[in-house]
């Protein structure tokens, strides 16, 4: 179950535009089963974690610290973060369903390393 509308809203956006259902509060473990984060919205099969990022939840100091540790640990372990903000959400919702289209396509077909 979401944890608040916004994800609902934002994984409806998603599918309204044709793209599948995302999980919803998705938690993504280590190979140990430790817990690296609990994920708004994922793609699991393409390893892509969607935050959604809240002035009041995530600009703390230790939030900003909590939130760039996790996106690193993502990283690490193979997964894409993709941030997405209210005012983008309200403002440019096609540049959200745009970014989570391409991500998916470039996590299906990797490009090829320069040189």
């Amino acid at each position: 179950v979401p944890l608040s509308a916004w994800s609902r809203w934002v994984a409806a956006l998603l599918t309204d535009h044709g793209l599948p259902d995302p999980q919803l509060e998705h938690r993504i473990v280590r190979a140990d089963g430790s817990l690296i984060a609990q994920v708004d919205l994922a793609y699991p099969h393409e390893r892509i974690a969607i935050e959604l990022q809240s002035v009041r939840h995530h600009l703390a100091r230790d939030a900003f610290e909590r939130d760039a540790i996790r996106a690193a640990e993502l990283a690490v372990a193979g997964w894409t973060w993709l941030p997405v903000t209210w005012d983008r959400y309200r403002a440019s919702p096609e540049q959200i369903v745009h970014t989570v289209r391409e991500t998916r396509t470039l996590a299906s077909h990797p490009r090829n390393p320069p040189g």
